[in-house]
């Protein structure tokens, strides 16, 4: 049976009507999702994207989210709390050279600090705590975690105030979550981060910082290591 004219007519205005309301959707999606870090913008310079890119999956937030997340395949035996262990896949490996790290001084040692840019606050695992003599300054203040996003099954243990770090000839005074993990970790985040003014130059591999008198740090040339002895 044949539809009347008027009919077919208002069918087809109805189809192109859904079809620019899908167009202007995808587009408000395309904008939205055009660069995910909209409040670390001004960190990143402009002609230097391609180490860090736009791309989540290369973001070193990210990927700590991800080993976050994998990590339930490691539960400690007969308890709830969840353990991260080191991830070896070839993909992580590769994930591993879109990290930014440079070297600073704690309590006389040399570290490697991850420079997180999707993350708000500074972390710190169990094992580099350890490592670095910290466990008498962990406090069980947790009153920096209201309101920030942390899978339920990560067992925060604490966090250190106001700990000295040296980064090239500028002193700061940072504050650190510290989760429980077997991973060697140890990051500034955004807020310290926009505090320090800093720019991540990818081009010529340097951290920018400082206020008053401006000072720059060659990125370090491999993420941490491994072994606890090289801290």
């Amino acid at each position: 049976m044949l539809e009347p004219a008027g009919m077919q007519m208002e069918n087809r205005w109805s189809s192109e009507a859904l079809d620019a309301a899908a167009l202007r959707q995808q587009r408000r999606l395309k904008q939205a999702i055009r660069f995910l870090h909209r409040d670390s913008a001004d960190l990143l310079p402009l002609d230097g994207l391609k180490k860090l890119g736009t791309s989540t999956q290369g973001q070193p937030h990210n990927i700590v989210q991800k080993r976050l997340l994998q990590a339930c395949e490691s539960m400690a035996p007969n308890s709830g709390r969840m353990l991260l262990s080191p991830l070896n896949s070839r993909e992580d490996k590769r994930e591993d050279e879109d990290f930014v790290h440079v070297l600073c001084k704690c309590l006389g040692q040399e570290v490697k600090v991850l420079i997180d840019t999707g993350c708000k606050l500074n972390l710190m695992s169990s094992r580099t705590v350890e490592s670095l003599g910290l466990t008498a300054l962990v406090e069980k203040n947790q009153t920096e975690l209201n309101g920030f996003p942390f899978p339920h099954n990560v067992c925060v243990q604490g966090c250190i105030q106001e700990l000295s770090l040296t980064i090239g000839q500028l002193r700061i005074m940072s504050s650190f979550l510290v989760l429980e993990s077997t991973e060697p970790l140890m990051s500034l985040g955004l807020k310290t981060l926009r505090s320090l003014k800093c720019v991540i130059d990818t081009e010529k591999q340097m951290l920018v910082f400082g206020t008053a008198i401006r000072d720059r740090v060659q990125f370090a040339k491999k993420p941490f290591i491994k072994s606890s002895s090289d801290f």
